[in-house]
């Protein structure tokens, strides 16, 4: 479906980027300003009052507000109707991309591609060649990849465990997670410089508001930085039976909320 970056939209983007800001500058603001998120989210489902999910689609009442506004969408359900992704409420993604502390010339790595509009964030500000997302669901990879080209960007996307890393882009000066991890995997210390600063940022919870994260050095200081949000309610355990992909995450990574992004 056809989804044009039309005036309506472009009106809303920058109305959602300027209530982000609070009239605080931010090396992130253009970013928001200027990718579109609903080219990342051509749908999503609204829970009625009954329990069941709507979908709604661009060109229907209510969509452009709900995609420009500073909520949690929830994207993709299994066929038990449990939410399995979602694109993540935008002030949690300023707050975690704030908190990354990513600059000019950073390599980044994600962990969780979800609909890619993190992903487009980052490469917006960083540049197609310096963001490189795993995400083990191929079918959200298959959308997100063409999400990122729509809106013009080309990162590296791959399916996969990103507990592994992707070595062969690697190192890494930034890794983020959009998806609850227990602990730092070994394979991503193995990926971060060795002769200077690097950071892991960690979610904790999706499709509502998120909670928490944390921002931890993988090399020199092992000393922690921790940014708090509000509890957010546990999401059902996705079923292995499930995935669409056969290669199992570790433990170190395994979903225990919904897929972000």
């Amino acid at each position: 479906m056809n989804r044009p970056d039309n005036g309506a939209s472009t009106a809303a983007r920058q109305q959602m980027a300027a209530a982000l800001a609070a009239g605080s500058s931010s090396e992130w603001s253009d970013a928001f300003a200027s990718v579109p998120r609903h080219l990342f989210v051509p749908r999503f489902y609204r829970q009625g009052t009954n329990g069941t999910w709507q979908p709604i689609a661009w060109g229907e009442p209510g969509y452009l507000e709900a995609v420009y506004s500073d909520a949690a969408l929830t994207t993709q359900l299994d066929d038990r109707g449990v939410p399995t992704s979602s694109s993540s409420q935008p002030s949690i993604m300023l707050s975690m991309l704030q908190a990354l502390d990513a600059a000019e010339g950073h390599r980044v790595f994600e962990l969780g591609t979800g609909t890619g509009y993190n992903l487009g964030l980052l490469a917006h500000r960083l540049g197609d060649t310096n963001v490189t997302s795993v995400d083990i669901d191929p079918g959200l990879i298959e959308t997100a990849v063409r999400n990122l080209q729509q809106a013009g960007f080309s990162p590296t996307v791959a399916v996969g465990d990103g507990a592994q890393g992707y070595p062969s882009r690697a190192p890494y000066d930034r890794i983020i997670s959009t998806v609850g991890v227990h602990m730092i995997p070994q394979p991503l210390l193995q990926q971060a410089p060795p002769a200077r600063s690097s950071s892991f940022l960690s979610a904790t919870a999706s499709c509502g508001p998120q909670s928490p994260a944390r921002a931890t050095p993988l090399a020199g200081s092992w000393s922690h930085r921790r940014t708090s949000w509000p509890d957010a309610p546990r999401v059902p355990r996705r079923s292995s039976r499930r995935r669409t992909s056969s290669r199992r995450p570790t433990a170190a990574c395994r979903r225990r909320t919904c897929w972000d992004g």
